[in-house]
């Protein structure tokens, strides 16, 4: 029996040292994930997938599920929100993400540019259903809708 298991050594071993590389592999590979429009794209390591479950209003939707991270973009035409700026639908989006959780913080918002669009954002904390939540709240005005 203990020379069956010395002859698995090697192979478990191998196994192990193949798991890692694929994973290095994984961590270091860019890859670009589309919307089902592909209108709105993320660049990520190929650690991260698309979820399309969690929320019904995203247009896109990814996560790296091992470290509990995800992305949820959702689009808001300006037509639907008429004469409201930058500043105003991301307090509104703010509000409400802190009105859905218990001992709710956010920081001030910073202005920074995305992808050449003016942006705010922000880190909003709660508790929401017995999970500590932290998200990096990102308003981003692309002309014709707010992301």
């Amino acid at each position: 029996m203990l020379a069956l298991w010395v002859a698995y050594i090697p192979f478990i071993v191998s196994m192990v040292k193949s798991d890692r590389e694929r994973i290095q592999q994984l961590l270091s590979k860019k890859q670009e994930i589309a919307s089902p429009d592909g209108k709105l794209k993320v660049t990520t390591s190929g650690m991260w997938t698309k979820v399309p479950e969690l929320s019904k209003q995203a247009s896109l939707q990814v996560g790296y599920k091992d470290k509990k991270m995800y992305l949820i973009v959702i689009s808001e035409p300006k037509s639907s929100v008429r004469n409201m700026t930058l500043e105003q639908h991301h307090q509104l989006t703010r509000d409400h993400m802190l009105q859905k959780m218990k001992n709710a913080s956010s920081t001030q918002p910073a202005s920074l540019t995305v992808d050449g669009h003016p942006a705010l954002q922000d880190e909003v904390s709660g508790k929401q259903q017995r999970a500590d939540l932290v998200f990096l709240h990102t308003t981003v005005d692309e002309g014709d809708s707010f992301q």
